[in-house]
C-alpha cells in the first residue's frame, strides 16, 4: 500500500514533464532557386507574371494544409512558374 502513492506522484511527475510546452521558429532559408540567364526590365510582361507568382505563392502557401503550392502565371504572353514548400 505504500507504494500506491510513490507511484500516483510518479505518474504526475512524468506526465508533468512529458507534457512540456513546445516552441519553434520556423526555417524560412531558400533552398534552391533556379533561373534562366536572361534578363528584363521593370516594364516587361514577365515582370508583371514574376510579381504575380511570388505574390500568390507567399500568400497561398502558409493556408494549405500540407505547405506544398505550385503556380504559373494567368498571362499568356509571359509566363512565369513558381513552387513554394514549407516544413
Amino acid at each position: 500500500m505504500n507504494y500506491l502513492p510513490k507511484l500516483a506522484a510518479a505518474a504526475v511527475i512524468g506526465l508533468l514533464l512529458f507534457c512540456r510546452k513546445v516552441t519553434s521558429a520556423p526555417e524560412t532559408s531558400i533552398t534552391s532557386v533556379l533561373c534562366n540567364s536572361g534578363s528584363y526590365s521593370e516594364g516587361d510582361p514577365f515582370a508583371t507574371s514574376l510579381a504575380y507568382v511570388l505574390e500568390d505563392l507567399e500568400a497561398v502557401t502558409l493556408k494549405r494544409e500540407d505547405h506544398d503550392y505550385f503556380n504559373i502565371s494567368l498571362y499568356p504572353n509571359a509566363f512565369a512558374y513558381g513552387h513554394a514548400a514549407c516544413n
